[in-house]
């Protein structure tokens, strides 16, 4: 079972605000020691431009209440829009019960009231990291089975061009036993293997550019989605008599992160594939329909797959 305890401190990078000198001082020593990294403002203005600046390797926050400028509720409402899902720890020398109130609304991970012991410090952080923690360990294990997935897949596709390539040099070996030689056949035979060759090498960068992750939307066509899925997975969804059926009736173009929709549809595909096998489903079908819906009042075309 996974513990809250077990969550290592050196791994995060911590948002650290708070206006008093001594106070951020004292704090901002000890997480220099036992963090990643530290960023450290001084006000909810500048706690929030450091957030902005530096959001995708922020992994917490802990931060004052009453500050200039912005306050730590203030600045963690804004926040909050940026990322919805950041952990924060609000602390303050108050017990009010309005600013309790109104963490609560805005979904505020953890509050302390000042003085507090380090250790409560520490525990609150790996309280308010552990749901992200967890979130983490399942993608972890989700992309482990999906590389096994593809590991099998690569197997798949690569067997029937390893055998051609074994045939063809066998057969080499025995023209040449027999001192059956023609150039002609030779040179052939071994443009074949060139290509079974070249085939495998396309199937390794076809598979790398499908898990690759995407870093800008691109405009695709949802039926290129759709057959660059196949293209890895049909044959062997076909190896184990399951028949996958496409009803594609849409040419419009979608902007999108198109490799991560391709991983959406082969995840689907790959749950129906499970489901079929587990039922013990004879001549089992995967059905994959696309069309557009126009919404004309709002100008904006919905498609579904």
């Amino acid at each position: 079972m996974i513990d809250y305890k077990n969550i290592n401190i050196n791994e995060l990078t911590i948002l650290y605000v708070e206006d008093d000198e001594t106070i951020r001082g004292n704090i901002s020593a000890i997480f220099k020691k036992i963090c990643s990294h530290i960023y450290i403002g001084v006000d909810g203005e500048e706690g929030l431009s450091l957030f902005t600046k530096h959001q995708d390797t922020i992994d917490i926050i802990v931060s004052d209440i009453n500050m200039p400028k912005l306050n730590g509720l203030q600045m963690s409402s804004k926040i909050i829009e940026l990322r919805y899902d950041i952990p924060i720890i609000l602390t303050t020398a108050h017990s009010d019960t309005d600013y309790l109130l109104e963490s609560i609304q805005l979904g505020i991970s953890n509050y302390l009231i000042k003085p507090f012991r380090i250790d409560d410090l520490i525990d609150k952080i790996k309280q308010s990291y552990f749901p992200i923690y967890q979130k983490e360990r399942i993608l972890q294990q989700s992309k482990m089975a999906q590389m096994g997935e593809m590991i099998s897949m690569i197997a798949h596709q690569w067997r029937q061009p390893l055998a051609a390539i074994s045939a063809t040099t066998n057969n080499l070996s025995f023209k040449l036993a027999v001192n059956d030689f023609n150039k002609q056949i030779f040179s052939d035979e071994l443009n074949l293997i060139s290509q079974y060759t070249q085939h495998l090498s396309n199937t390794i960068n076809d598979f790398r550019n499908f898990f690759k992750k995407d870093t800008v939307k691109n405009k695709v066509y949802l039926e290129d989605i759709v057959h660059s899925t196949l293209s890895i997975v049909e044959e062997l969804t076909k190896s184990k008599g399951i028949k996958i059926v496409t009803r594609l009736n849409c040419n419009e173009q979608i902007e999108t992160f198109s490799n991560e929709l391709k991983q959406v549809l082969l995840n689907l595909i790959k749950n129906a594939e499970d489901i079929i096998l587990e039922n013990n489903v004879l001549n089992g079908e995967i059905i994959i329909p696309n069309y557009a819906i126009a919404k004309s009042k709002t100008n904006q075309t919905y498609h579904r797959i």
